[in-house]
């Protein structure tokens, strides 16, 4: 679980950030953070929600990076 919060927190820039990305207010995040990294067990709900909204932030912060690094008219542009 810790490194899907460091996951989290290196692609959002902050917790403030990640809590707001999965719907959890600053004070429910720090909490789950906190269990986390005192070792405590979460709830298997929570362990999954964490593990499926990280899946889908860190795929679309690629679809967001392969986008954009491509040029406007796509790649099977013919001059």
């Amino acid at each position: 679980m810790k490194d899907i919060i460091d996951l989290l927190f290196y692609l959002m820039g902050s917790h403030t950030a990640a809590a707001r990305a999965l719907g959890y207010t600053g004070r429910q995040y720090r909490n789950i953070r906190k269990k986390v990294e005192n070792g405590e067990s979460l709830h298997p709900r929570v362990e999954t929600f964490l593990l499926v909204k990280s899946q889908m932030i860190q795929g679309n912060s690629r679809t967001e990076i392969d986008t954009s690094s491509s040029p406007p008219w796509g790649r099977h542009h013919k001059s």
